[in-house]
């Protein structure tokens, strides 16, 4: 099919972002069934600034054990030891028990940013038949085990709800009865089912930002911090579509994007490895394409966390990343026309292109750049970064 060359004009620093703080939305989901040692050799490749420990629902399935923890600590020494939240298990647990865990887990030397307190209490009832967890019981227990934790360990730093969406009836019961004992408000986010048309997963994106300023906005205590500790297009891991094609890439990068201009404080990706379509890895421990895109996001975002809209509609979306002397993040959302971006953003700088399109990834220097094709994502990577 011929391809019309179509000009788009930028209209520039219609957006900017610009801030000294640190948001760690480089992030993944490990679990103690993944074998992260045979990924060794792909780990320097990306500075994890997150974990998550363990990924899903095994966290409230098992308890945790010495094995489990020396061998997440094995884990997180591969992926060269980031900061890192760990899940303890909520349903049919106990505080007592939770503080025993918290005992083990210093025996052992983990020290976890927070302890998260359960995983998507908003499904027992629907998915453990526990149907005495409504939203008041769910936020009754948690200060529970928060205050048996806060006491026996005065300095330990308590995270919750971790809701499977952004449930707004939850995350209001849950704020008032626990804001005073929370030090960081997360939750999950698969804002579809797996069954969109590729243009309206792809609109989901646009979420981001008003999502999280409306729980920000909810929150008297400025000294919370926000993550949403598991995040990908939808929550089916056994359907690939979405989470291991083109579509699923353009929505990630551009999640990131708006993660960062939202001020995010933590945002982990779900999956690493093992977990079906959600793993960045795929069966034969090779990464995907995916995997890669966020390596690139992150060596954009690593030094300087500014970020400006250059360009923003329904058929793409122009970033600058670090500054004047960062890189740019091209999204062109349309599967028909292509973009043609003004030259100066390019040709001032020594980029290095990094392109994605479907299932493939193409490397060129920025001299060789003519345009982006149709539902496709450039990464321009400056030289010395």
């Amino acid at each position: 099919m011929k391809i019309k060359l179509t000009c788009f004009t930028l209209i520039l620093f219609i957006f900017s972002c610009s801030t000294t703080e640190n948001y760690n939305i480089i992030g993944t989901n490990v679990s103690d069934s993944m074998p992260v040692p045979l990924i060794k050799k792909y780990t320097d490749n990306i500075d994890w600034q997150i974990l998550t420990f363990p990924a899903g629902n095994i966290g409230d399935e098992q308890p945790l054990t010495e094995p489990r923890l020396k061998m997440f600590k094995l884990q997180a020494s591969i992926l060269n030891d980031p900061p890192f939240f760990m899940q303890l298990p909520f349903w049919k647990s106990t505080p007592q028990e939770a503080v025993e865990y918290v005992r083990l887990a210093e025996k052992v030397d983990l020290k976890p940013l927070a302890w998260i307190i359960g995983n998507e209490p908003d499904l027992y009832s629907s998915h453990r038949r526990s149907t005495e967890y409504t939203k008041e019981y769910s936020a009754k227990r948690f200060r529970e085990f928060a205050l048996a934790l806060k006491k026996e360990f005065p300095n330990i730093k308590i995270a919750g709800p971790a809701l499977s969406q952004p449930k707004d009836d939850w995350m209001k019961t849950f704020i008032e009865m626990n804001e005073d004992i929370t030090d960081y408000l997360i939750w999950h986010w698969y804002p579809t089912s797996g069954k969109s048309s590729d243009s309206n997963a792809l609109k989901t994106a646009d979420l981001a930002v008003p999502m999280i300023n409306k729980y920000r906005s909810w929150v008297t205590n400025k000294n919370i911090k926000f993550g949403i500790t598991e995040y990908a297009l939808h929550w089916d891991t056994n359907n690939y579509h979405h989470l291991q094609d083109q579509t699923a890439l353009i929505w990630t990068v551009e999640t990131l994007a708006n993660f960062l201009i939202a001020k995010l404080d933590y945002a982990n990706y779900f999956c690493l490895q093992t977990y079906g379509a959600h793993a960045l890895f795929g069966p034969t421990n090779k990464p995907t394409t995916l995997y890669k895109s966020i390596q690139d996001f992150a060596s954009l975002q690593d030094k300087n966390q500014d970020i400006e809209i250059l360009e923003q509609d329904s058929d793409k979306s122009v970033f600058r990343i670090g500054g004047k002397s960062g890189g740019l993040l091209i999204i062109n959302k349309n599967s028909e026309k292509v973009i043609n971006v003004i030259k100066e953003l390019i040709f001032n700088k020594e980029y290095t292109v990094h392109r994605y399109s479907d299932y493939s990834f193409e490397e060129f220097p920025a001299s060789d750049y003519i345009s982006t094709p149709a539902y496709c994502v450039d990464i321009l990577i400056p030289a010395k970064r």
